[in-house]
């Protein structure tokens, strides 16, 4: 992937928002990719803000994904039991410890089930990732300022346990 803004030269800066290190490129099966990372500024006035960081992965695939999501919580309600018509919402109440710590939708369970699987939440886990499909775009979101190398991981993994379904 190249890299396309750093440093200075940001054009997509605004108001409280700070973007930085826009990396982009296309991918072996058609699809397209960018990693970003984005900052919001807050408190200590205009001088001295203090800057939160994200980054952002997007995979554009050539096909349509199921609508599904992962990612962190800290609900005690979800290591309990599911309500019923909760069948769309894995949790480790409802799927196990696997899920211990991750909320999970499939608005198809068998997308659910295709996507996750230990492998994907083991490595979900390891990014600390929060990520969501839908339509033709993977959309993965990691707390902080992400190097490049785990930036192009983020990618990575997205490209990956998307071909699951």
């Amino acid at each position: 992937m190249a890299e396309r803004y750093q440093g200075g030269h940001r054009p997509f800066d605004w108001a409280d928002n700070v973007y930085d290190l826009l990396l982009h490129g296309p991918l072996p099966d058609g699809g397209s990719a960018e990693a970003f990372r984005v900052g919001h500024r807050f408190g200590g006035g205009s001088r001295h803000p203090t800057v939160r960081w994200y980054t952002v992965a997007v995979v554009e695939l050539p096909r349509t994904l199921p609508t599904a999501s992962l990612d962190t919580t800290t609900d005690p309600a979800d290591a309990r039991p599911p309500a019923a018509g909760g069948r769309l919402i894995w949790t480790e109440g409802g799927h196990g410890p696997l899920f211990a710590g991750l909320r999970g939708y499939a608005e198809d369970p068998d997308a659910g089930t295709a996507l996750f699987t230990p492998e994907v939440l083991a490595r979900t886990r390891a990014l600390a990732m929060d990520w969501r499909l839908e339509g033709r775009t993977a959309t993965g979101v990691v707390p902080g300022g992400s190097s490049p190398r785990a930036m192009l991981s983020m990618v990575d993994h997205l490209a990956w346990f998307t071909t699951r379904v």
